[in-house]
């Protein structure tokens, strides 16, 4: 189980270098096509991680709802 772990945190490091270069270099094309394949990465191991009780998908999804909102009116309305 421990490789769940680190796979998310490879996973997670990977998202945040890909987000890095997408805000630098652009947010169209390639970048923004990697940036979504690390994303699609994240979700995978979450599932896996949820399959195996590692963490609580319910949680998860409260949580996604609490701040979708949130997110929706705070972040974006300056993009």
């Amino acid at each position: 189980m421990d490789k769940l772990y680190y796979q998310l945190i490879d996973n997670c490091g990977q998202t945040i270098s890909s987000a890095t270069e997408t805000l630098q270099r652009g947010r169209h094309g390639v970048h923004k096509q990697i940036l979504s394949e690390e994303i699609g990465k994240l979700k995978a191991i979450i599932e896996v991680m949820d399959q195996n009780n590692l963490v609580d998908l319910r949680t998860i999804n409260s949580k996604y709802l609490k701040y979708s909102g949130k997110y929706k009116r705070e972040l974006c309305k300056n993009s």
